[in-house]
This record gives structure tokens, C-alpha cells and sequence, in this order.
């Protein structure tokens, strides 16, 4: 039978493009941590805006995580930390004061106690232009970047999986 939908190809951010974007993104702490924590382990947006401070585990460099509770569909799950990501945490902590073991939010962008995901996007979309991304590429394709790079990396299928945290191989396999 036909498919009742037409796959749409998948986005993601060349490596030229994701030099540009960092770039561009550095001057600002917070933001640099945001877009490296979606590129560098492949957190969906509401993944971030959830995270709390708690939730960052670096205290043993060798297993450093990152706890998502009941993200879509209710699952959580863990997430391992790379280097990269853990300077940028490092980096936005010591610069907004941010003291381990809180149950706050970890990214707050006003007096709002969290923050919501249009204020990123609109951050993100700021830099995108300044880096020269195309217009048609959104926050969601530096989770699709993270993926195709982990499997270019020689990742597997099924750890790829359950980093996303998709229900079914499926969802990842369109990679």
C-alpha cells in the first residue's frame, strides 16, 4: 500500500554551518550552553527548558549525565555529557552564579521562574541569521544534527535510540 505521507527529509546543519552558528553563539553564555546541549546531545527543546540543576550530574568526569524527567510520551531517561557540553554548562554556571544541587531551573532568560520555548527560538533564530544559516532550518535540526553525526561517528542504532528517546527504531532509523 502507499504511504498516506510523503517523508520529509531530514534537516541538519553542515559542519561549516555548525562552526558558523557557534561562532556566532559564543559571546552569550547561556545561549552557547542551550544550542551545545541540543547539538551535542541531541536534547529536544522542552527537554532544556525542563532541565533543572539537579538534573546535571558532572561530579565523576568519566559519567557525567544529564537526567530528563517525562519528557514527550512521559519517558525519561539518561543522557551522557560530552566535554564540550560540560564547559558550556561550566561556562553559563559561573557566569550566572548557579550553585550545584538546586531544584530551580537551570535556564532562566527573565523573573519567570522558567522559561519558555518560543523565548529560545527567538534567540536562536537572532543568531541563526547572524551565523547565515538558511531561514528553513529550525531549533529541532541540531537534534537531527546531533544524530546524523553520532551515527557518521560510527554510533549505534539502538544506543542512538534510546539517547532520543524514541518509542520505536523506527523513528530513529530515518537517519
Amino acid at each position: 500500500p502507499k504511504s498516506k505521507f510523503t517523508p520529509k527529509d531530514i534537516d541538519f546543519l553542515f559542519d561549516h554551518q555548525i562552526r558558523s552558528l557557534l561562532n556566532a553563539v559564543y559571546i552569550d553564555s547561556r545561549m552557547d550552553c542551550i544550542i551545545k546541549l541540543a547539538l551535542c546531545c541531541g536534547l529536544r527543546i522542552n527537554e532544556i527548558i525542563s532541565l533543572k540543576i539537579s538534573d546535571i550530574s558532572t561530579r565523576n568526569r568519566s559519567n557525567m549525565s544529564i537526567y530528563i524527567r517525562k519528557s514527550k510520551r512521559n519517558k525519561s531517561r539518561y543522557v551522557p555529557i560530552d566535554n564540550t557540553s560540560y564547559s558550556a554548562i561550566q561556562r553559563y554556571a559561573k557566569e550566572y552564579n548557579i550553585n550545584p544541587g538546586s531544584n530551580r531551573y537551570f535556564f532562566i532568560f527573565s523573573r519567570a521562574p522558567k522559561t519558555c520555548n518560543e523565548t529560545i527560538r527567538k534567540h536562536f533564530n537572532f543568531y541563526k541569521d547572524i551565523a547565515g544559516i538558511p531561514a528553513s532550518f529550525t531549533f529541532h535540526c541540531l537534534r537531527h544534527t546531533y544524530a546524523v553525526n553520532f551515527l557518521r561517528a560510527g554510533g549505534d542504532l539502538l544506543d542512538l535510540k534510546y539517547r532520543l528517546g524514541h518509542s520505536s527504531l523506527a523513528s530513529t532509523s530515518r537517519y
